[in-house]
């Protein structure tokens, strides 16, 4: 990536701070959604703004409440709280929209805005061409003109209250269970919330980087390698289950009670089987995602629907399909009758009411479902060295299957394999799975090597 260029995508606009996002270039893409507010919702919409811990949080939330309130709109804070409490929030409002400042599983440096429109889903296409348009304007209103602003720093409680109000969850089963849990939020917006949710099922609750000051105290993104100090903690505590999240709290990973970092995939598996006890329904979720979700959705005779990988993705398939429930395998987790975006607090529920219903330790309960072998790569990469190296990549994986939707997956029987350019870093991302480790293997070297040159 160039050092004047932002990531511009469906997750939203993404950059550096201090070579390429700063509060003057948040001011303008704040002020260019204030004034699709106004198109969409008409004078003096009603916005929330709400941040992650970062240290750059607060310098680019004034920027942004700046920018919304010079464009006509009314600003509510809601602070330091998860994304997917800003969306619940928005949703279950009069809100037009909002703003979440925050580059999600980034590292430090990294910050980026969200937007959200009034049901509290990410803005299409069409209105990101708008908002961008307008950013580059000069139309401020006059003193007399501007918006209003105030603070809800309570706003969190609102989201715990429609998690445990949920017609999906049977709190008092869990809270019969007794689980002791140890939870990771890495420094990030989900230590209040999450703690305060376990609280109410029940759950003795062990923290470890608690404190919501965006000094992260291990790489913000929940993968298994940045995850061996929670793994010692649930071990050291005998608990029944860890749980990590990312910086922003819309990705859960799970630690089971040996203390073997299990993957962000079986979030969404597990997740799933609890919903498909509720529910007979069909499931969303995007190409990188497991065949363990093939698994569970055939087992309860369900379709699963894949689309390509970006959350806004995700969701669009559920809202026309009027699919209720779907995710990420990188721990995103969406049950629309709660909330329209990943959510790992709703994931956290989920799992911990199927493990209570089941009576069941969560190694016993993975043991149940069907095993692949899944890697993960990446690299730094254009996205047009894909294109450019493609004849390579069909040659050597004659005799798959491929889609096109989304950089390009190529499927066997017994395999898979991924590549595509990521929405929200300048890397080339490599994911695969396959039943033999080694068939495994072979796939992401192969890959690798080809685009790699």
């Amino acid at each position: 990536m160039k050092q004047n260029e932002l990531m511009t995508s469906v997750s939203g606009i993404r950059g550096i701070v201090g070579q390429n996002l700063n509060p003057e270039i948040v001011l303008r893409f704040a002020y260019g959604f204030g004034k699709l507010c106004i198109r969409n919702h008409g004078a003096k919409p009603k916005i929330l703004i709400g941040r992650d811990s970062r240290i750059t949080g607060k310098m680019l939330e004034n920027a942004a409440i700046a920018g919304l309130m010079g464009s006509g709109c009314d600003v509510i804070s809601l602070g330091i709280l998860p994304t997917p409490s800003v969306g619940y929030n928005i949703k279950n409002s009069d809100a037009a929209g909002g703003i979440v400042i925050t580059a999600s599983h980034n590292p430090i440096e990294w910050n980026a805005l969200k937007f959200y429109s009034c049901d509290g889903t990410f803005i299409l296409k069409d209105d990101i061409k708008f908002l961008i348009e307008k950013s580059s304007t000069n139309e401020w209103e006059n003193y007399n003109r501007i918006g209003n602003f105030r603070e809800d720093h309570e706003a969190y409680r609102n989201h715990i209250e429609g998690i445990l109000s949920s017609d999906i969850i049977d709190k008092g089963v869990i809270k019969q269970r007794g689980l002791r849990v140890v939870y990771d939020p890495g420094n990030g917006a989900g230590s209040k919330i999450n703690k305060e949710l376990l609280q109410k099922l029940g759950c003795e609750v062990i923290m470890i980087n608690e404190e919501m000051n965006g000094i992260f105290s291990r790489n913000p993104e929940p993968v298994p390698e940045n995850l061996s100090v929670l793994c010692k903690k649930v071990v050291e505590n005998n608990a029944d289950i860890g749980f990590a999240t990312d910086p922003d709290a819309d990705r859960l990973a799970l630690i089971d009670e040996k203390g073997n970092a299990v993957g962000e995939e079986y979030s969404l598996v597990l997740s799933s089987m609890l919903f498909l006890k509720r529910m007979k329904s069909d499931i969303v979720t995007n190409l990188s995602s497991s065949r363990m979700l093939d698994d569970i959705c055939s087992l309860n005779g369900v379709k699963l629907l894949r689309t390509p990988v970006g959350e806004a993705n995700v969701v669009e398939r559920m809202k026309r399909e009027n699919v209720l429930f779907g995710g990420e395998g990188n721990g995103g987790i969406i049950y629309r009758n709660i909330n329209p975006t990943r959510d790992a607090s709703i994931g956290i529920a989920l799992i911990l009411n199927l493990l209570a219903e089941k009576d069941i330790k969560l190694s016993s309960m993975i043991e149940t479902i069907p095993k692949y072998y899944m890697k993960k790569t990446r690299f730094n990469a254009q996205a047009e060295i894909i294109k450019e190296r493609i004849d390579e990549l069909m040659e050597v994986f004659a005799g798959s299957t491929v889609n096109k939707e989304d950089g390009y997956r190529f499927d066997w029987p017994d395999k898979w394999i991924h590549i595509r350019p990521s929405n929200t870093e300048p890397i080339i991302r490599i994911i695969g799975e396959a039943r033999k480790e080694e068939n495994l293997d072979f796939l992401l070297i192969t890959a690798k090597k080809i685009l790699e040159v």
